[in-house]
């Protein structure tokens, strides 16, 4: 008995007959009616009394299928069993098996002038993928090449224990804008003031799996933190500001450093949709020691689970996120619940998207931001998650589109520190450091299986002064 089997029913009553059809990969149902004239009668055959019970009529079939011929005479077809064959092993050199698509853009005139950046990747690795190297590296040429990133990874899985070792730079650079006069000629400036943050770090890790659905990692590094500043100007032409400039460098606070060891402990039994999980569980479990230019340990408890009712997900999801024995004044230390595409985001409540109105002219506290950032948090997120476009069995349209996922979200969060505990009382405003809540509705979009895009439409209930707030981050549902 196979999934292609047919199954066949009759009316006691009326007689008719119904039986199922596999054919052009579906399953069809066909109905007899034993009062139309178009029926004629068979002859039946006399039952063999020697048919076992688990094989479909007509018995005397058996011996003509082709599986059952096969199945009778195992070796046909095969080779002597004292044939020799030449033994060779297997290449383990390290091939390309992934890129990563080269990016480039250019940008010529305009207030910063000539400008260029990009990168590229790849991605190496041996015949049976016990060993992976991943290489990437990017620029940013403004006039003088200023930023360059890169990474290194190498992973060996040979045995029970995996382990490697990675290397990378991340530089991160922000900057904002104003006018000045100059005093010597009235001339308009454009001063662009640059931050730039270097991440240099270099680890070690290693994983132990315990089960094919858990298992216990460990990663020791360094990182080091360099900081530099600088002040572009750009004087003002006829047809605007052009790519005349000159830059001051500005006094950069000292490079900061740490060491690092985690300890973590895994379990992932979930199932993916097209932008995220629909069925299982998550959960992991951190600790990391750090000491360098500040000691603090970072901990953190993510659990999530998800709830599949055929095509709806049902997904709940609790995390803390704590720097124990730290400073609020420490910027490595703190957690912010503003941040797009980090853990521990809550929708609505981007940093860049408050305004002044938000902020009492007598509050020195400025408890709508402040009340998202801290040494602890706790964040908490359910969604109702529905597939739009997909394929025709998990899918409202089951068309060749983008796969798209719609989603019903509430998010909530809280921050504190050891000097300002929690205050667990639900209002919109207040100086204490209370939950913040949002509601809305996020649409997710698979972009060509290597990129989950999202777009939301949040109503922060903490903010009464900004209601709805629209926001775009590329991450996966989580």
């Amino acid at each position: 008995v196979t999934e292609q089997s047919p199954a066949l029913t009759v009316s006691r009553d009326t007689g008719n007959l119904m039986f199922s059809i596999f054919a052009a990969n579906r399953y069809k149902v066909a109905a007899l009616n034993p009062g139309r004239d178009t029926e004629e009668p068979m002859a039946g055959r006399p039952a063999d009394p020697n048919a076992p019970a688990g094989i479909l009529p007509p018995y005397d079939a058996l011996d003509e299928n082709i599986v059952a011929g096969y199945l009778a005479e195992p070796e046909y077809g095969l080779l002597p069993p004292d044939k020799e064959y030449e033994e060779e092993d297997h290449s383990r050199s390290l091939r390309v098996v992934g890129l990563l698509p080269p990016q480039i853009g250019i940008g010529i005139g305009g207030t910063g002038g000539t400008q260029a950046a990009g990168g590229a990747g790849l991605l190496f690795a041996d015949l049976l993928n016990d060993r992976t190297l991943a290489v990437a590296a990017g620029f940013e040429l403004r006039g003088e090449i200023r930023d360059l990133s890169g990474l290194l990874r190498y992973i060996e899985r040979r045995h029970r224990i995996n382990y490697g070792a990675s290397v990378q730079r991340m530089p991160q650079s922000s900057a904002r804008a104003f006018r000045t006069i100059d005093e010597d000629t009235g001339e308009t400036m454009l001063n662009r003031l640059v931050e730039r943050v270097t991440i240099n770090q270099a680890s070690v890790l290693g994983e132990y799996p315990l089960s094919t659905t858990a298992r216990l990692e460990s990663t020791i590094g360094v990182s080091l933190y360099t900081f530099d500043h600088w002040v572009e100007t750009y004087r003002a032409g006829f047809f605007g500001f052009y790519g005349d400039r000159e830059i001051q460098e500005l006094e950069a606070r000292d490079s900061i450093y740490f060491g690092s060891t985690a300890l973590a402990y895994v379990r992932d039994t979930s199932f993916m949709g097209f932008t995220g999980p629909i069925q299982g569980g998550r959960l992991r479990i951190q600790a990391t020691p750090l000491i360098g230019s500040a000691q603090f340990v970072r901990f953190m408890a993510d659990y999530r689970r998800y709830h599949f009712f055929d095509p709806l997900t049902l997904a709940g999801r609790m995390a803390h996120f704590g720097n124990y024995w730290s400073d609020i004044d420490d910027p490595f230390s703190t957690v912010y619940l503003g941040y797009p595409n980090s853990q521990a985001y809550v929708r609505g409540y981007a940093f860049f998207t408050f305004r002044a109105e938000e902020f009492s002219q007598d509050n020195q506290h400025d408890a709508p931001i402040n009340r998202l950032v801290g040494t602890h948090a706790a964040v908490t997120s359910l969604e109702l998650r529905f597939p739009l476009f997909g394929i025709e069995r998990y899918g409202l349209f089951g068309r060749r589109f983008t796969p798209t996922d719609i989603a019903l979200f509430v998010d909530g969060g809280l921050t504190w520190t050891s000097d300002e505990p929690p205050v667990f009382r639900l209002e919109t405003d207040s100086e204490e450091r209370i939950p913040v809540f949002s509601t809305g509705l996020s649409v997710r979009f698979n972009l060509l299986g290597a990129l989950v895009l999202e777009m939301y439409l949040a109503y922060p209930f903490q903010r009464p002064e900004r209601r709805t707030q629209f926001g775009i981050q590329f991450v996966p549902g989580w």
